[in-house]
């Protein structure tokens, strides 16, 4: 259950301009605020107000809880009809959590869980930081943020090629280890947060509560390493290149 944001945009000078055919229409945007309701704040208030017997009942909660997500995953690839990895991944942490939840399964094998979706994320960029196609050009070199062409362009006009591949694999080991740190808080946050009997309402409001603490608990201090992963990588590619910020940036 995650959430992606723009962090900014400029009006790219080194490039050239782009005129868009006014017949192609263009792929509406996430709306992040409902995405953060949908796949945090609504699914924890049910398991948190709702798993009492004499109400939904801890399993029936449970499946209504995770299966907003999961509804609101499939009703954004339909409306934007575009394949999102992350959100994929999303929907598959969101039937993980909620089929361990209905199996009964303890709560270490639902810390395991929390903890292997970042942890994966790690060895990627570990794995990819010194390939042809590292992880972090996904995260923060994406063509819809960073004008990827003038970039290159100047690397190879003042050879500074290999000096932007050495700074790659930094910011690569820097994201690793913001998804190492999510992986260890998140662990921390379900196996301190869990304590009751699954399958019991008491488990539920747990589950719920390890839900929306995650973001910002986990969450929150990993998204400021790989906010420092992002300005290094700027301040990076404006020393190479002799890029402004306005430069370096997409127009909205």
């Amino acid at each position: 259950m995650k959430t992606t944001a723009r962090l900014g945009s400029c009006l790219s000078q080194s490039a050239p301009a782009m005129t868009k055919d006014p017949t192609v229409k263009s792929t509406p945007r996430e709306n992040p605020f409902l995405s953060l309701l949908l796949n945090i704040v609504v699914p924890s208030f049910i398991l948190l107000q709702f798993s009492e017997k004499h109400q939904l009942g801890p399993t029936r909660a449970l499946v209504i809880a995770f299966s907003i997500p999961l509804a609101y995953g499939i009703y954004d690839y339909v409306r934007r009809r575009e394949f999102s990895f992350f959100a994929t991944l999303g929907m598959l942490s969101v039937l993980l959590t909620g089929g361990l939840g209905l199996m009964k399964a303890s709560a270490l094998w639902i810390a395991l869980k929390e903890a292997s979706f970042p942890l994966f994320f790690a060895g990627v960029f570990l794995l990819t930081a010194r390939s042809r196609k590292p992880l972090i050009r996904m995260f923060l070199m994406a063509p819809e943020l960073v004008d990827v062409p003038a970039i290159e362009h100047n690397l190879r006009k003042k050879n500074k090629s290999q000096e932007f591949d050495r700074l790659i694999v930094h910011c690569s080991f820097l994201m690793a280890a913001s998804m190492l740190l999510c992986a260890v808080l998140s662990f921390g946050v379900a196996i301190y947060l869990l304590r009751s009997e699954p399958g019991t309402p008491d488990f539920n409001e747990e589950l719920g509560r390890m839900t929306y603490l995650s973001f910002p608990v986990a969450g929150g201090p990993a998204f400021l390493v790989l906010l420092l992963a992002f300005w290094i990588l700027i301040r990076g590619i404006k020393n190479l290149t002799g890029l402004e910020t306005d430069d370096i940036f997409n127009p909205r």
